[in-house]
């Protein structure tokens, strides 16, 4: 899967919070699955992509609107965050976003529904609002009506505790709420011999944190226990709160009270090495992550018996629980465990077993990961079954309005033609259960549907060889210009045929390896791994990998997991194909010998008149994953060895996976030296004349079996499609 989380910071350059830790372990943890995950963190800097391990993090500029920041808070984050998402699922092509509701920022990008949206309930406006007991401001109205809004038109909605999801289901009215709970990475290292007794405390000194009923309890702690020290992560010198306290409490001084501000990841990690006991007396916590932190770490915790903290703490064996806003009992609870390191250490104990039972990354990727799989299942089955329904006079008269944008836009973003990709043409028997092959495959009435569509709509058909010539001087008829990636045998056998039938040319991208029976098409020998048996089982490079393959929505998420390992892999990947092969006890190349043409098929389709060939690469890499080396030998090797084998020479050549993620810069200019007139990427879009400055980089339109053939080709040519994806930019080159 191709994930994108949403956050209000991240735990690299700025301060952060429970969201953030949140939104870092889940994603490395997603990460070390096989996913690829991207994080989007609206900020007030400029815009910044860096790496977290594996994890792709895109700091995105927010700017401050003060009207509408003043008036409806959190709208004006919402419209940036979804401009952002937007330009990020162009390249990337997201399969799930999820955003916490906080301030409802997820809201525009819902309402433009343009990927399926997650959202992860943490502690709500209206939860923080009831706990500091004051009438809400405006703003605050807003943002209780914008985060109840944004989960109820979410995909599907997650919190992390059972008391979370009681609350929030019955203030929003929202049924099936899934619980999946936090999760942390566990230290490997034991915790170091303590130098004295501490307390640690994270989180702001604000009224649901429990500010006032930790300050009020130190005091009586310190008189109780000498010598003990407290550190607050979260509190600065600066704070009224702090200054009063100073004021009242001189004998206790910056020494033994130390505010911390915000703390680096490395810092904090020492921090709940040292302490002694945790304690928060934080009135509601949505979860509690930083007690489950503190447990992780065998540290004893003292909170208040109030919302999540009941779950997450066991009132006597992994910490000690009190009413809330009671200081002297909060205080009598941590001196308790200050004065008995024999229960402090079993608590700690208990805890850290707890954890590791309960809410390790591991555990929680796991269900995430299971969770995601069905929920894009269920999707793509509601999206099918919609578009199978038969169409009421609503659906016809949406239909009837796209069609009437699509006229309206034509003549603005249509531009001289298009380029469009196909793959493969098979009876509807025939095509897969997996959505991921399914979408390359439509049936041979679809195709005559299409070229039926075309013929009527009087559009000229032009070979791949005209293209250059046309946007170099087009003549006011808008042309479509047809090919095929791969090398599919079908393409031969059904699609041949019909194009005959209507007398319109056509291109076929051919990799050579397929042909030559040497490389596997792995995504489909994927589907036949993981319909082989009840689970898929090997290793590679001293990992062990193991996929239950009993049910679709198993099989679906290993393909997911399968396949972004395999794309990302570069040479390796064969190695990778030949180990999952072995294991499920197939031939690696047997499914590549049955669906792709041989090279006397491929000499038979290059002798009609109506075809030409390009090349498609020797392996079908993604190329970003190669080396400049590499690259040239799958770009040079395949045009000579293309043109051995037809006789006539090649001048066409289709990226493998051309999508913005596997081809830019690098990439054209290494390819571009193998002298092709025109090269092919996937990008959606239109061909206007300023294209012939770029014909190594020229998009095309892409039929999906996925979608009803001709209305969803006629919407893609008339520009509407790339229009709205590109933001009306019409000459898309990147």
């Amino acid at each position: 899967m191709i994930v994108c989380f949403v956050s209000d910071s991240y735990p690299l350059y700025q301060p952060f919070g429970g969201i953030a830790v949140y939104t870092q372990t889940v994603s490395r943890a997603l990460t070390a699955r096989g996913h690829e995950v991207h994080v989007v963190v609206g900020w007030l800097g400029e815009t910044l992509d860096v790496m977290d391990g594996a994890v792709h993090v895109h700091y995105r500029t927010v700017r401050w609107l003060p009207v509408i920041g003043n008036l409806l808070p959190g709208l004006g984050e919402s419209l940036w965050l979804a401009k952002a998402l937007r330009e990020l699922h162009r390249e990337h092509r997201f399969d799930l976003l999820e955003f916490p509701n906080f301030e409802g920022h997820g809201l525009v990008t819902e309402w433009l529904n343009f990927v399926p949206v997650v959202v992860r309930l943490h502690t709500s406006m209206v939860e923080t609002v009831e706990v500091q007991h004051h009438e809400p401001t405006a703003g605050e109205r807003f943002m209780m009506w914008a985060e109840r809004q944004s989960a109820r038109r979410a995909l599907a909605v997650v919190t992390h505790s059972h008391a979370h999801r009681d609350r929030l289901a019955k203030i929003y009215d929202l049924p099936g709420v899934q619980i999946i709970p936090h999760g942390i990475t566990l230290p490997s290292m034991r915790r170091p011999e303590a130098k004295g007794l501490s307390v640690l405390t994270i989180g702001h000194l604000t009224a649901r944190k429990g500010g006032a009923t930790l300050l009020a309890a130190i005091p009586r702690i310190c008189g109780q226990v000498p010598g003990v020290t407290f550190t607050i992560v979260g509190a600065n010198e600066k704070e009224a709160a702090v200054r009063a306290f100073r004021t009242a409490h001189p004998s206790i001084g910056p020494e033994q009270l130390v505010c911390r501000g915000f703390v680096n990841e490395d810092d904090l990690n020492a921090l709940y090495a040292a302490a002694t006991v945790y304690a928060s007396a934080s009135i509601y916590e949505s979860f509690g992550l930083t007690f489950v932190e503190a447990m992780g770490r065998g540290v004893p915790v003292v909170g208040c018996a109030t919302s999540a903290m009941n779950e997450v703490v066991d009132d006597g064996s992994t910490g000690l629980l009190v009413p809330p806003e009671n200081a002297d009992a909060f205080a009598n609870a941590v001196v308790s465990l200050l004065r008995d390191p024999a229960k402090c250490e079993a608590m700690g104990e208990r805890g850290r077993q707890k954890v590791l039972d309960n809410y390790t990354a591991e555990r929680m990727a796991a269900s995430v990961e299971n969770w995601y799989t069905k929920l894009l299942a269920q999707s793509r089955a509601r999206r099918l079954a919609v578009e199978q329904e038969p169409l009421t006079d609503a659906k016809k008269l949406r239909r009837g309005a796209a069609y009437v944008v699509s006229s309206l836009v034509r003549p603005f973003f249509g531009g001289a033609g298009a380029i469009v990709v196909l793959h493969r043409v098979i009876p509807a028997a025939e095509h897969s259960a997996f959505p991921e092959n399914s979408a390359l495959e439509i049936t041979p009435e679809d195709l005559r549907d299409i070229l039926a569509w075309v013929h009527a709509s009087q559009l000229e058909t032009i070979t791949l060889d005209e293209v250059p010539t046309r946007l170099a001087a087009p003549t006011g008829r808008k042309f479509i210009c047809f090919t095929f990636d791969d090398g599919y045998r079908d393409n031969l056998v059904h699609a041949l045929p019909i194009f005959r039938d209507f007398n319109i040319p056509l291109a076929v991208n051919v990799t050579n390896g397929f042909v030559g029976g040497t490389v596997s098409v792995w995504w489909y020998l994927l589907e036949q791994a993981l319909t082989a048996g009840r689970e898929l089982r090997f290793s590679w490079e001293n990992q062990q990998f193991e996929f239950p393959t009993d049910t679709p929505a198993a099989r679906a998420q290993a393909f997911d997991a399968l396949a972004a390992l395999l794309r990302g892999l570069g040479m390796k990947r064969d190695d990778l194909i030949n180990r999952i092969a072995a294991a499920a006890g197939i031939d690696p190349l047997e499914c590549t010998r049955r669906i792709s043409m041989t090279w006397d098929e491929v000499r038979e389709l290059a002798a009609d008149p109506l075809v030409t060939i390009g090349a498609h690469s020797m392996g079908h890499h993604s190329f970003n994953r190669l080396t400049d080396q590499e690259i040239r030998a799958e770009v040079h090797d395949a045009k000579r060895d293309l043109e051995a084998q037809i006789g006539r020479t090649v001048r066409h050549f289709a990226y493998p996976f051309g999508g913005r993620s596997a081809v830019n810069e690098r990439e054209f200019r290494i390819a571009g030296e193998c002298g092709f007139t025109t090269m092919l990427t996937t990008r959606l879009a239109n061909l206007f004349a300023g294209h012939v400055t770029m014909l190594d980089r020229l998009p095309r339109l892409v039929v999906s079996g996925n979608y009803p053939a001709v209305s969803n080709l006629r919407m893609q040519e008339s520009g509407l499609a790339s229009a709205w994806q590109w933001k009306f930019r019409r000459l898309v080159t990147t």
